[in-house]
């Protein structure tokens, strides 16, 4: 997702690889896979790209999530070590019950620390930042040994022109209730647009006593486009590398701004997006 080592420059073209891919999906009817999802969405379900003027910073996202995520039929290793033919490799989407659906909650009443597991795989916080609130927690209950240890070191004079960050937990379904805990940070303007942020999460399943199950984890990273509406990225299983068997994709969200406070509605114009297609109704893209 990034170019650099810092997590600062986004890989733009492969950004848009991921925003194209699902762009093909939803205004395609011959596809089957997206479309019939998309035109069953009320209106204020559908993805816009912003609503104010873009700026630079972290910024708190919505509550209201919905979104999708798909993974190659055949095996990655398969499909990259495979001549160029005319061979067809499928897309496979977990979309039987509809999109699926996220609820983020950036203050959580009782939040608890952040695992050191979380962090091995996702690389979450950046390094020399530190949290816009005055502790890094998540929703995720773990043992004490499990607790990043940078996570018990004082924070009362934190440097702040270092990179802020902001933590949040949530729960969603998809095709089953999860959890989710992560980190959103902010990235200095692209190309000269401000208003991007990174965004970090790992979705899991808690087992019989409450803690969160190794084999029921999905790590997620992923790009807040500008003005925070629309989130693409990739996802993986933490627990196989790509090659040993893992599966991998794209994803995208949006968030439902009929469900959230303080909305605004506004024309393509007034955005400077443009119309998808005609055969879904207005549903906006950047």
């Amino acid at each position: 997702m990034f170019l650099d080592k810092h997590m600062r420059v986004i890989n733009i073209e492969y950004l848009l690889h991921i925003a194209n891919f699902f762009k093909y999906h939803m205004i395609r009817i011959e596809e089957s896979t997206l479309y019939y999802d998309v035109l069953a969405l009320e209106e204020e379900e559908k993805p816009i790209a912003w609503k104010k003027k873009l700026e630079d910073g972290v910024r708190q996202l919505g509550r209201h999530w919905m979104g999708s995520y798909a993974y190659p039929e055949d095996p990655i290793e398969v499909i990259r070590d495979s001549e160029p033919t005319d061979q067809v490799f499928l897309d496979v989407f977990e979309n039987d019950d509809g999109f699926q659906t996220m609820e983020l909650n950036f203050n959580p009443s009782n939040p608890t620390p952040w695992p050191e597991e979380f962090e091995t795989h996702l690389h979450s916080i950046p390094p020399h930042s530190h949290s816009v609130h005055a502790h890094i927690n998540s929703s995720v209950p773990k043992r004490a040994r499990n607790v990043n240890a940078s996570d018990q070191l004082p924070r009362s004079k934190p440097d702040r022109t270092a990179p802020q960050y902001l933590r949040f937990e949530g729960s969603g379904f998809d095709r089953d209730h999860f959890h989710c805990a992560g980190h959103i940070h902010a990235v200095p303007a692209q190309h000269g647009i401000p208003g991007w942020q990174r965004i970090t999460l790992m979705k899991y399943v808690l087992d019989g006593q409450g803690f969160y199950d190794p084999a029921s984890c999905w790590a997620y990273e992923g790009v807040v486009l500008p003005g925070g509406q629309i989130i693409l990225g990739r996802w993986w299983s933490p627990l196989h590398d790509v090659g040993d068997g893992g599966i991998c994709g794209p994803f995208i969200f949006w968030n439902v701004r009929g469900a959230d406070e303080n909305v605004t509605e506004r024309s393509p114009a007034d955005s400077g997006c443009f119309v998808l297609g005609d055969g879904v109704g207005k549903d906006y893209w950047v």
